[in-house]
């Protein structure tokens, strides 16, 4: 390790859950395997909740504005869908903490891990739609009703394949690629 003057060390060697794993060391066993997921879990809400919270505070104040009782019928349904999608959103981000706390030391990972496991992926739905209605809200205002409504299609569908169809389109393909190795080793 390399010391420069003060400073932290510019390089530690890896941690042993971020070493290479040889194929044939032993599997991983269930308790560590839960433990790794749900670190991994928790660094994925990390990710989620400050977006979710960054368009909800970009919400809040809205209707307090002065100009807010001139939005027309279409501005003000795509602010109360997204208003409330991004509330439930959070809600859902923060499910898993809360059950964890309550649940704490009663080896109930496995179920936190499933729950939330589903709890994010519907708030991911509904980041979706609390993004595509912002994106409705904000181009209706500035340009046309058919502006926004394409640019708020174009918004949902990118959303929502990336982040929810992408995932969906590999977990399809895993049962394939498997088929093709045991065919490419004589196993089919």
């Amino acid at each position: 390790m390399a010391v420069v003057g003060n400073t932290f060390p510019m390089a530690l060697p890896p941690s042993p859950a971020h070493r290479p794993t040889d194929v044939a060391a032993e599997p991983e066993r269930p308790k560590r395997r839960l433990d790794r997921e749900l670190i991994e879990l928790l660094h994925e809400i990390r990710v989620l909740l400050p977006g979710a919270e960054v368009v909800f505070g970009f919400l809040l104040p809205a209707p307090f504005a002065a100009r807010f009782e001139d939005v027309t019928r279409l501005e003000r349904s795509a602010y109360c869908t997204a208003f409330a999608a991004n509330a439930v959103a959070i809600i859902l981000l923060v499910t898993p903490a809360a059950f964890h706390r309550i649940r704490f030391r009663q080896r109930d990972k496995e179920f936190l891990l499933r729950l939330a496991n589903r709890l994010m992926v519907l708030a991911l739905l509904l980041m979706a739609v609390s993004l595509t209605s912002v994106v409705l809200l904000v181009t209706s205002y500035l340009y046309s009703e058919t502006v926004a409504y394409v640019t708020a299609v174009l918004i949902g569908m990118t959303s929502i394949g990336l982040w929810l169809g992408l995932g969906v389109f590999r977990s399809g393909q895993d049962g394939a690629e498997e088929d093709e190795e045991d065919d490419r080793n004589g196993h089919g």
